[in-house]
């Protein structure tokens, strides 16, 4: 699945074949042990648009090829299980030097799942969903996402856009009345890669990290990766699938609103100390140099506290459609479950962003609208090749 935003999407596939070469590397061990020979580390593929395999192996171009579903809508454990699979149809072509075609799953593979420690049975979509906690509906995400583009069409008037952006503001907040119902132990909290991947991590996104936490039930925590020698840090949502799913939107949204309109802020900034370097000289005040991070924070604030304001007035809305108070998102369960998915997590403060242009900044983002660009995640019937 694409999510409008390739940029990002580019970024995430970085982290997420950094993740697989990890758990490559672990089973690889695990297979030396087993059998005492080695295989040779493949070349690893995701794929957003892949609607029939979870994952396969193809030995003549030595692809390891996954879908992006895997990591976006289940837990850990599933892109591990379908890995195991697929290192076992890797053993029957390398280790054991037999053509993989047309015997897929026969004698060879069978006894190849045993020397990744898994069951040696072909498994059907059914059979691997009953395996993992995975989000295969996402109907509530389908209807914010198309409200959302709706909404922020400049075609439609500023009435209708009101209409459906309040629409989906209200979709959000039943919705979680409904997770609120939800047993514990049926829900799915996931990790998620955000952003780009920073070698110097901009202070803005703390301030972007903050809004989504307030505003769309999940977490966001600064995690770290290695590509070659060079360490590169980013931002990682925690929650479950449909929060994310719409925090991701949102927050990339605003990422990319925010580095066109600092453009434009910095170019009007150019031209205003050029005018006042040519009436006053070379050398005539122009006051603080502007600063991206300062103008950016400042955005992030302001559309913020519109959110706030937004949020109190849809809750007063269906608050007095309902006639009752309406429940809060469980976050103590969420607390809970990053806890147990961070067990090393460590808090710390962040200093502000300094520089002129945050007050720009504020004000541009108070009156900001999303633009369009939003896809549900909606999860087909895969199956293991």
């Amino acid at each position: 699945m694409s999510t409008t935003f390739p940029k990002y999407d580019e970024a995430t596939n970085e982290i997420w074949v950094y993740k697989l070469n990890a758990t490559y590397m672990r089973i690889h061990r695990e297979v030396f042990r087993n059998c005492g020979k080695s295989l040779s580390i493949p070349t690893f593929d995701l794929n957003p648009d892949i609607n029939t395999k979870w994952g396969s192996w193809n030995p003549s171009t030595r692809l390891m090829t996954f879908s992006s579903k895997l990591f976006r809508n289940f837990e850990l454990g599933a892109f591990e299980y379908v890995m195991r699979h697929e290192i076992a149809h890797q053993i029957v072509s390398e280790i054991f030097d037999m053509d993989a075609y047309g015997i897929s799953h026969g004698e060879a593979w069978e006894r190849a799942c045993k020397l990744v420690n898994i069951i040696p049975k072909r498994c059907s979509s059914s059979t691997f969903l009953s395996q993992f906690k995975g989000s295969n509906k996402s109907d509530m995400v389908e209807k914010v996402s198309k409200l959302l583009i709706h909404g922020n069409d400049s075609g439609c008037t500023e009435h209708e856009a009101e209409a459906f952006l309040n629409k989906a503001k209200q979709l959000m907040l039943r919705h979680d009345i409904v997770m609120g119902e939800t047993d514990q132990t049926d829900r799915v909290f996931l990790k998620r890669p955000f952003g780009l991947n920073y070698k110097r991590f901009p202070s803005w996104m703390w301030t972007l990290g903050r809004l989504l936490e307030a505003n769309y039930n999940v977490k966001n925590i600064r995690t770290y990766f290695y590509k070659g020698n060079e360490r590169y840090l980013r931002l990682e949502l925690f929650g479950e699938p449909s929060n994310l799913d719409i925090a991701e939107y949102v927050g990339h949204a605003l990422i990319a609103q925010a580095e066109v309109l600092y453009d434009k802020f910095r170019k009007e900034r150019a031209l205003e100390v050029k005018t006042i370097r040519e009436r006053d000289g070379k050398n005539a005040y122009i006051g603080t140099k502007i600063s991206k991070s300062a103008f950016m924070d400042g955005l992030l604030a302001g559309y913020a506290s519109t959110l706030r304001q937004s949020k109190k007035e849809t809750i007063e809305k269906i608050t007095a459609e309902d006639g009752q108070v309406i429940p809060l998102y469980d976050s103590n369960l969420l607390k809970e479950m990053q806890g147990k998915a961070y067990p090393n997590l460590i808090f710390s403060s962040i200093a502000g962003s300094v520089g002129a242009g945050r007050g720009a900044g504020r004000k541009a983002g108070v009156g900001l609208k999303l633009a369009k660009g939003v896809n549900s995640n909606g999860n087909r019937q895969l199956q293991l090749n």
